[in-house]
C-alpha cells in the first residue's frame, strides 16, 4: 500500500526542527530561534539536546537524502530540490559521494563526519582501520588526515616507516592556492580582499590562516568537515 502525501497545509514548511508542543513556546525563524519568556525547562531541555545531536549527523543525512532522490526520481528531478537549500554544489556533491562510499552501517556514531570524509577515498579495510583508530585514541581531524596520507602513499608503492609514516623523498609541503578553497571561503575571499599591490599578500595569509587553523583544529564544530 502507498502512503498518502500529506497536504500543504499539513505539512510543517519551513518549521522542520521544532515539533508539536515545542511549538506552543518556540518559533523557528530564517535565522535562528525565538523562544518565549515563560518556556519550561522541560521543553528547552529536550531541544537543546536534539538539536546538538542532529548537527553532528546533519551531513550524513543531507548525503544519504540525495542519494536516495538521485536514485530514485533521476538527477533532473532531485537536482531542482537540492538547489533550493542554497548550498553549493561542491557541498552537496561531497555530502553524497561521503555517504555513498561509507554506508550507514560502517559509520562511527563516536567519530565526526569530517573524520570520516578524510578516509572516504581509502579501500574499505584502511577506512575501517583508521576509524577504529579513531575512535579507540579520540584522534584529531587533522591526525585522520595524516594517517589517510600515508595509506596512500603506502598504496602508492612509496617508502614509510614500520608505523605508517611516510618517509619523504624530499619537501612535501603543501602550498593550497586560492584554487583550493571551497565556494563559500572564496567568496568570502573575493568580498574582503583589497586590489593593487596589497592584495597578493592579503591572499597569501587568508589561505595560510585556514590551512593554520585546519591544521590546528581550532574549531569545536564544523559549519560542517566534523
Amino acid at each position: 500500500m502507498t502512503a498518502a502525501i500529506s497536504t500543504q497545509a499539513q505539512l510543517p514548511g519551513d518549521n522542520a526542527l521544532i515539533v508539536f508542543p515545542e511549538t506552543y513556546w518556540v518559533t523557528e525563524t530564517p535565522t535562528g530561534l525565538a523562544f518565549e519568556p515563560d518556556t519550561p525547562i522541560e521543553v528547552w531541555g529536550p531541544l537543546t539536546e536534539r538539536l546538538v545531536r542532529q548537527s553532528k549527523r546533519i551531513e550524513w543525512f543531507i548525503g544519504d537524502a540525495i542519494r536516495f532522490g538521485e536514485a530514485a526520481y533521476g538527477e533532473d528531478r532531485y537536482t531542482q530540490w537540492v538547489e533550493q537549500t542554497g548550498l553549493s554544489e561542491n557541498t552537496l556533491t561531497t555530502y553524497r559521494w561521503v555517504a555513498e562510499r561509507i554506508e550507514p552501517l560502517r559509520r562511527r556514531k563516536d567519530v565526526g563526519w569530517s573524520h570520516h570524509r578524510e578516509v572516504a577515498s581509502l579501500p574499505v579495510p584502511a577506512q575501517e582501520s583508521l576509524l577504529d583508530r579513531a575512535e579507540g585514541a579520540g584522534w584529531t581531524r587533522w591526525q585522520v588526515r595524516q594517517a589517510a596520507k600515508a595509506e596512500r602513499e603506502k598504496s602508492e608503492g612509496r617508502s614509510a616507516t614500520p608505523d605508517g609514516t611516510p618517509i619523504p623523498d624530499g619537501p612535501e609541503l603543501w602550498h593550497p592556492g586560492i584554487e583550493h578553497l571551497t565556494d563559500e571561503a572564496r567568496a568570502a575571499l573575493e568580498a574582503h580582499a583589497p586590489g593593487g599591490r596589497h592584495r597578493q599578500g592579503y591572499v597569501a595569509g587568508f589561505i595560510a590562516a585556514l590551512l593554520y587553523a585546519d591544521q590546528q583544529d581550532c574549531f569545536v564544530a564544523w559549519g560542517g568537515p566534523a
